[in-house]
């Protein structure tokens, strides 16, 4: 499946991301990291422009058929928190092969599937990691880690002290590489059995 924007990306991505954030993504992208985990295509994270849920949806799809979630879920996340709403473009296509989004939350509160988000929390306590997604095309690239790492400048500069997430069954060990740990926490039952809510200080 083609997942290229008919707009394209002429236009200055990083417009889309508010004056604070847009030296992050540039410095993440540029992260150093070890030698099997560094990018080996031109992919690159970049800013989510606001009618991106229905691609976000398409990728959501084939990444996660056993935990489908609305478009409208999508659109709510990137109306509520677009800078934490980024996508994973390939320079030469212009393909969109994945995606992540986080937004501010309360630590220890996890989120069900498929749920709207009225409105964010007004005293956050941690950055809450809703998913990150990549298509098999871009895997073992060091992708999922620059992911991450985009994340996590945006959540260092809301001065948020933690990022949480609910890793789905099989991926814990994927979590526990990067710094995450379980916390014990309880988390939604559609997540499956095995799911576990985790935790990383900033």
């Amino acid at each position: 499946m083609n997942f290229r924007r008919a707009s394209g990306f002429a236009l200055d991505a990083s417009l889309f991301l508010p004056v604070r954030c847009r030296p992050l993504l540039a410095l993440a992208n540029r992260k150093m990291l070890p030698m099997n985990k560094r990018p080996m295509a031109p992919y690159r994270w970049i800013p989510a422009s606001p009618d991106s849920a229905a691609t976000i949806a398409a990728i959501a799809v084939q990444v996660h058929p056993g935990h489908p979630e609305r478009e409208t879920v999508f659109a709510n996340r990137l109306a509520l928190y677009s800078a934490g709403c980024l996508l994973l473009v390939d320079d030469g296509s212009r393909n969109i092969l994945g995606y992540v989004l986080a937004h501010p939350w309360k630590r220890d509160h996890s989120i069900m599937l498929d749920q709207i988000i009225e409105k964010l929390p007004i005293w956050p306590d941690c950055f809450y990691l809703h998913d990150i997604a990549l298509l098999p095309e871009t895997r073992g690239r060091g992708m999922g880690y620059a992911g991450i790492a985009a994340i996590e400048k945006i959540a260092h500069n809301e001065r948020l002290p933690s990022i949480s997430l609910v890793a789905l069954s099989g991926a814990l060990p994927f979590w526990t590489r990067n710094g995450f740990q379980p916390t014990g926490k309880p988390v939604s039952p559609d997540y499956g059995p095995d799911a576990r809510y985790l935790s990383k200080p900033l």
